[in-house]
């Protein structure tokens, strides 16, 4: 759940920076960045900010868990393959769903981008 809301305040906020990546990709085109380059540094990022997300949501959901386990007085235990699949989802979403917002700054030609402005 935790992961679900993450997601779509993620492409929430991608939406609304469309415009200011398409300014920062037109620029480094103009630098001499190629397309490929663009998708590699975003997709650096995109993963950069999964792993935050996945660490964030697994220690409060596991925080969340153990704590209401002892106040109920039942045993806790991590299950490993939730916390995998968490881990895969948190990494892999959000590194789709950015490189789809922004596919079309990475085909943008450079300098005509800028001149728009």
């Amino acid at each position: 759940f935790c992961l679900a809301v993450g997601l779509l305040v993620l492409a929430g906020t991608l939406g609304l920076g469309r415009r200011e990546r398409l300014e920062q990709a037109a620029l480094f085109r103009a630098l001499g960045c190629s397309s490929a380059d663009l998708t590699r540094m975003d997709a650096v990022e995109f993963l950069a900010l999964g792993a935050l997300a996945v660490t964030i949501a697994a220690a409060t959901s596991h925080g969340l868990g153990w704590a209401i386990a002892r106040q109920m007085r039942v045993g806790f235990a991590a299950d490993p393959a939730a916390l995998a699949v968490m881990a895969a989802a948190g990494l892999l979403l959000p590194l789709a769903v950015g490189l789809i917002v922004y596919r079309s700054a990475y085909k943008s030609e450079g300098l005509a981008a800028l001149r728009e402005d």
